[in-house]
This record gives structure tokens, C-alpha cells and sequence, in this order.
């Protein structure tokens, strides 16, 4: 058996006890996972190439659509998308994983697929998330782009 698009499922977390998965989930996409998640520079002598070394750890980005329920965007009493995604409502007082505290509001996206008894994950920290909403087709959709550092892979 494979995973397909039916067997994943996408949660936010914020760095103490907040979380969420966001439903109907599809269209995931990671990109920039490369070995020890390490950039590369060339050397270059006379013009000509003699080696690559390897630079600062680099970021991943991706995306993922879900279809938005027919709810509020922002709800102070109940978790919402939106909110995780904005910091506000429920999510007004998230706690950030940016180190040291400060600044851009980020936390841990985690992709989970399972089948056939197997589970594998990846977790993308310090994720920072945007939202484009669609109207275009039958529902409305959301499409959720992220940039962060590639975590866990399990």
C-alpha cells in the first residue's frame, strides 16, 4: 500500500498548548528537503568550479489547501483556521516558537500520514503561515503557503 492524499492530515501548534488540524486537507506540498538541510556555495578559482561547501541550514516551503467550513472567520471562543493561521480569536494569545519570544508569531506545522499500520511524519518548526481564500469553485477554499525549518521526519 501507498500513502495517497487520503491518508494525511495537517496540525498547527503554537509553542505551549495550543493546537489544530485543519480539515479536509489537500494539495500538500513540501519543498527544499535536501541532505543535513544545509545551503551549498561553490568555490570558484579562475572562473572555474573546484568544490561546493556547505552554508547556513536553509528553509523549506510548501503549501496545502482545505475547504473553509461554513463558520465565522474569527471567533473568540472557538478555534478557528483562520485565527491559528492570524494569531487572533482563540489564538490571540498563542505562544510563539520563535526563539528568544519575540517578533513574527510562528509555531510547528506537522504532516502525518497514515495507512496500512505505517505513520510517517514531518515537522516543519518556526513555521510561518499566509492564507489566499478562493471562491472560484463549488466551496470556498483556503490555501495556506509556509516557509520554516525542516524538524522531525519519522
Amino acid at each position: 500500500m501507498f500513502f495517497t492524499k487520503q491518508h494525511g492530515s495537517v496540525a498547527f501548534q503554537d509553542g505551549s498548548a495550543l493546537s489544530i488540524t485543519f480539515d479536509d486537507v489537500g494539495d500538500w506540498t513540501l519543498d527544499g528537503i535536501q541532505e543535513g538541510q544545509k545551503g551549498t556555495a561553490a568555490i570558484l578559482h579562475r572562473g572555474s568550479f573546484k568544490s561546493y561547501v556547505y552554508t547556513d541550514q536553509t528553509q523549506v516551503t510548501g503549501s496545502f489547501s482545505f475547504t473553509v467550513k461554513a463558520q465565522d472567520f474569527s471567533n473568540p471562543s472557538n478555534a478557528r483556521a483562520l485565527d491559528a493561521i492570524r494569531k487572533t480569536g482563540t489564538w490571540s494569545a498563542a505562544t510563539t516558537t520563535n526563539p528568544g519570544g519575540f517578533g513574527p508569531f510562528t509555531g510547528k506545522l506537522v504532516y502525518t500520514a497514515t495507512a496500512d499500520g505505517q505513520t510517517g511524519t514531518l515537522e516543519i518548526d518556526y513555521a510561518r503561515l499566509s492564507v489566499s481564500i478562493n471562491e472560484s469553485g463549488d466551496a470556498l477554499s483556503a490555501s495556506v503557503s509556509f516557509t520554516g525549518y525542516l524538524g522531525a521526519v519519522t
